[in-house]
């Protein structure tokens, strides 16, 4: 049976025990929004290329295209931006959201997917 004090305090640490600090990896927080972009990249082209050889009707292609670009730009947005095409890097460049540096490392990742 459980009581109200202890429903409130579930979870919490029992007097005296030290929960460590969660740290976090340096590398991991640099090279996470590369390895998005190069995740979402190459998903989106694999699902082109196997659209490509199915030998199945292509009336669906754009839209199943279209549903992973959603899926990757979800999935890779919070970490990366989601921009999955170089060309949309150079564009950031140009307003002014991207710097040149962030855009050739962006570059490389998406055109190595």
């Amino acid at each position: 049976e459980m009581s109200m004090s202890s429903a409130s305090s579930y979870g919490s640490a029992e007097p005296g025990l030290t929960v460590p600090e969660r740290t976090k990896s340096v590398v991991l927080d640099q090279t996470a929004p590369y390895l998005a972009e190069f995740v979402g990249t190459f998903v989106l082209v694999l699902t082109v290329g196997c659209l490509q050889l199915s030998p199945g009707s292509p009336t669906w292609n754009a839209t199943a295209v279209g549903f992973v670009l959603m899926a990757m730009i979800y999935a890779t947005g919070p970490i990366s931006g989601g921009n999955l095409n170089p060309a949309v890097s150079f564009a950031l460049v140009l307003t002014g959201n991207l710097t040149w540096s962030e855009m050739l490392k962006y570059w490389f990742a998406q055109v190595t997917a």
